[in-house]
């Protein structure tokens, strides 16, 4: 009987010996992967959260999915193309531009520029529509905003003037091969007079880089503000 105890005691030792060994190894390769990350480790689906994780990305900002176009394959090409996005400032206030077909676009400095109200003229002018376009370059994309204007024209010469505003929208566009921008309003507010109609907008900006034909990374987030003027020379 003392020798079935002794034996039981045994085997429960030898296993629990046998546990903490697994387990402590288990740690052991699991912070050894960690550690081994490098520039020059390959990137793929198996290790893409360790790289996040190491790169300090958080690991929602990685969305798998099929990718066109080009992509990085090591931790050093995605930490590299990080450190490029990084430089362009996260929030970015553009000036006031007002644009007229009699001239050039120009920067407004005074806000207090002149507008005249909306005119309280009977006509029998019909109403009619169309879209205004504003296309800003910044680095490395554009952005194209646009509003769908109301006008109409009144007295004998046919003088036009806006009558209001509809629905607006942005859209991005690039000619790089590796990053992908994506678009979001955030607020869009479009108003008239009779001279002017005005986009005021407040976008957000997001920039991916394809990974090893795996998905996309999040590399960077730019909120962008601008006001923009069209005036009845667009009519």
């Amino acid at each position: 009987m003392l020798k079935k105890v002794v034996s039981l005691v045994l085997v429960v030792v030898l296993f629990s010996v046998s546990t903490f060994s697994y387990v402590f190894a288990s740690e052991i390769s699991s912070n050894e992967k960690a550690i081994n990350i490098s520039s020059n480790t390959i990137i793929t689906e198996n290790n893409i959260l360790e790289v996040c994780k190491y790169l300090g990305i958080d690991a929602k900002n990685f969305k798998k999915m099929k990718v066109t176009g080009k992509n990085v394959y090591t931790v050093g090409e995605l930490e590299k193309v990080i450190s490029q996005a990084k430089t362009q400032v996260s929030i970015i206030n553009l000036p006031e531009v007002t644009l007229s077909k009699n001239n050039t676009s120009s920067s407004i400095t005074d806000s207090s520029i002149s507008k005249t109200n909306i005119l309280s003229v009977n006509t029998a002018f019909p109403t009619y529509s169309k879209m205004l376009y504003y296309t800003y370059n910044g680095d490395g994309y554009s952005l194209t905003y646009s509003i769908l204007g109301y006008y109409s024209y009144y007295g004998i010469s046919w003088t036009p003037y806006w009558t209001g505003v509809g629905a607006s929208s942005v859209s991005v566009d690039t000619d790089s091969l590796l990053i992908v921008y994506k678009v979001t309003p955030i607020n869009m507010q479009g108003t008239y007079n009779s001279d002017y109609i005005t986009l005021k907008a407040e976008v957000r900006l997001d920039m991916y880089v394809g990974v090893s034909n795996i998905g996309l990374v999040k590399i960077n987030s730019n909120t962008i503000t601008s006001t923009t003027n069209w005036d009845t020379s667009y009519i």
